[in-house]
């Protein structure tokens, strides 16, 4: 009797890790049409629920009533079609407790779209660039109406009313560390003294900082990823600039319609070996 039994498990173990196999390559080829990484999703939920049945089958029935395996690999890909085609899809976004269903989502979220992206299993080539920007004020001088004053090297000289001139900004592969330098605060500094003497004299308010998204080619990621995943990142200094037309392209993505510029040069996917 032992050696019946144990005999017993060893079967029901060989069936169950055939059965995985086999729902592993059905949901790969369910879900192979939307890229490698659909298709490595499909592959698990096709082997998980696949060996599920086999083993629920083997445990709870007897043997004569245990139907042909044809048959459970047939009843099974009941259940691991819809896995595999919902693969390697997005289904929506989860704000908070709420969620809301989508079938297209765009991720825009500049030097952390690289992190949002990891969550889903796809890498995203753009990190931070570090961009320290200095506040000035000069008492008694109304620089609502003066222009923007762009160098052919850093700082720029942008006025706000009030007397606010804004001196920026630094361009620093220095991660997500949030804070200011020396080097990077002195030089905004020189160069903004240099551009426009009478600056000399302002008050120091303030240093501000902030991250843009790049690109090793300098070029922004503007495309489909995945099954309904769109992202727009990857500006650098020019996110202001290129910002609207951008989000047009992207829209029109979004909404299975044809942009109306060639996207190729910012294709997401240009990176891969």
């Amino acid at each position: 009797m032992a050696a019946d039994g144990r005999g017993g498990r060893a079967d029901r173990q060989r069936s169950v890790a055939f059965a995985g196999v086999i729902g592993g390559v059905a949901g790969a080829a369910l879900a192979g049409h939307r890229g490698a990484r659909a298709a490595g999703a499909g592959a698990v939920a096709g082997a998980a629920a696949l060996a599920a049945c086999e083993a629920v089958a083997r445990a709870r029935q007897r043997p004569g009533e245990i139907p042909p395996l044809w048959a459970r690999i047939a009843t099974s890909a009941a259940l691991v079609a819809p896995l595999g085609w919902a693969a390697g899809r997005v289904t929506g976004v989860t704000v908070g407790a709420d969620r809301i269903g989508a079938d297209a989502v765009v991720v825009a979220a500049g030097a952390w779209t690289a992190g949002i992206c990891a969550q889903l299993g796809i890498r995203v080539p753009v990190g931070p660039q570090r961009g320290q920007i200095v506040h000035a004020r000069l008492p008694r001088t109304d620089t609502a109406a003066w222009p923007v004053v762009l160098s052919d090297e850093d700082p720029y000289l942008v006025a706000f009313p009030a007397g606010r001139i804004v001196a920026g900004a630094t361009r620093e592969q220095a991660g997500f560390a949030y804070h200011a330098t020396v080097g990077g605060v002195g030089g905004l500094l020189a160069g903004a003294a240099g551009l426009a003497p009478g600056l000399r004299e302002a008050e120091l308010l303030e240093t501000r900082i902030g991250f843009r998204p790049v690109t090793s080619d300098g070029r922004p990621l503007l495309g489909p990823l995945a099954g309904g995943l769109i992202v727009a990142t990857g500006h650098g200094p020019e996110g202001l600039t290129a910002g609207p037309w951008s989000g047009l392209a992207v829209a029109l993505l979004a909404l299975g319609q044809p942009p109306v510029t060639d996207l190729a040069p910012f294709d997401p996917s240009r990176f891969q070996a």
